[in-house]
């Protein structure tokens, strides 16, 4: 059972962390808060607040206390030593309360193409009422994804001593010809995208990933593999995707008749996912909004992403409902990406604010 520990009947200032202008900051006037800068003998150095009626008025992991007949907003006292000392002992514990649903914490190896994760966590029948996945998005809520295919491309060439190159057929130079042929396919599928992706010049992706051929460089490569990622958008099927890239290698190959003699092969493996989207007035958008609004003082944006995660998984699979909402974060997928560990307290903060409100607290 949690326990918010309340000094002489109000809340202090500086037994938490996460002070700001809008809650807990120190002041000497009006000026240097939001909305109030509390003085005098009780806030010995001002104290910034805001006025509420109830917990839920207040933004982060503030909460709403009585002082001298009105709400203020501040932060709850722990019973560390610094605090002790800075109230000289004095406390005043009120029982927080437990949630009154169950909350689940999964933790995965990764959140964006299942694996062992997520995928494997819905199989085995672990399901909620809504899902948030800390994925870094800063300021920001995801409530629409593209969904994602990999697939790889084998061309079949004709091995023959580098000296007799002419008599052969170099499978990795053939790879080139129908990867231009499937950027044409990339472009089709970017001519006129549908809402929100019209906000994007170029919502879907094709990446060339891996390419893997030859064995050394005396002998004209007889074998190429390329693996690929595509996009698509939500309510579109992967099986009609499917269709159209096997459609356009098969044009590529008839179109030269080197790769022909040895039709290329289109196969899936490792990552197939659909697009995923959440109505902006989804309960869980909603709330966790307003729990975002009452930490930050301003409302996140809502926004869709030309990438996938994990809340495709739960929304198509699990019938969880589910959105992103994360830290701050730079150099995404490359070798140095990082957050601004900040952001990632107020994540937790904006996180714990939504469970009081979405399970209640009994």
């Amino acid at each position: 059972m949690a326990l918010l520990c309340l000094a002489a009947g109000m809340m202090y200032a500086g037994c938490s962390s996460g002070p700001s202008r809008l809650v807990g900051g120190t002041c000497a006037s009006n000026d240097d808060c939001r909305d109030l800068c509390a003085t005098g003998g009780d806030f010995p150095g001002g104290f910034c607040t805001t006025p509420c009626f109830d917990d839920g008025d207040c933004p982060g992991m503030s909460v709403c206390a009585e002082f001298d007949g009105d709400g203020i907003c501040a932060f709850p006292c722990d019973s560390d030593p610094y605090c002790q000392d800075l109230l000289e002992g004095a406390y005043e514990c009120r029982d927080q309360g437990t949630p009154d649903g169950r909350v689940v914490l999964e933790s995965v190896i990764e959140e964006e193409c299942t694996g062992n994760g997520t995928l494997a966590t819905v199989l085995a029948g672990h399901m909620a009422d809504a899902a948030i996945i800390a994925e870094p998005f800063g300021a920001a809520i995801t409530t629409s994804q593209v969904g994602v295919l990999w697939f790889h491309v084998r061309i079949r060439g004709v091995a023959v001593h580098a000296a007799e190159e002419r008599r052969g057929v170099n499978a990795i130079e053939k790879s080139y010809e129908v990867m231009q042929a499937l950027r044409g396919l990339e472009a089709e599928l970017n001519v006129a995208p549908p809402a929100p992706y019209d906000r994007f010049s170029h919502p879907i992706n094709l990446n060339v990933g891996a390419i893997r051929g030859g064995d050394w460089a005396s002998t004209v490569p007889g074998g190429c593999v390329t693996t690929y990622r595509i996009a698509l958008y939500p309510g579109t099927s992967v099986r009609d995707l499917q269709d159209r890239i096997e459609a356009v290698v098969a044009e590529a190959a008839v179109e030269d008749p080197a790769i022909f003699a040895h039709p290329p092969e289109v196969r899936y493996a490792g990552f197939t996912s659909e697009g995923y989207e959440i109505a902006d007035d989804h309960p869980l958008v909603t709330t966790l909004s307003g729990a975002f609004a009452r930490a930050a003082g301003t409302p996140p944006a809502l926004v869709a992403t030309t990438g996938t995660t994990d809340a495709g998984i739960l929304g198509t699979v699990g019938g969880t409902p589910a959105v992103c909402f994360g830290p701050y974060a730079e150099r995404a997928h490359a070798a140095n990406e990082r957050v601004w560990v900040p952001s990632v307290v107020q994540t937790a903060q904006v996180m714990a604010s939504f469970v009081r409100e979405w399970c209640g607290v009994g």
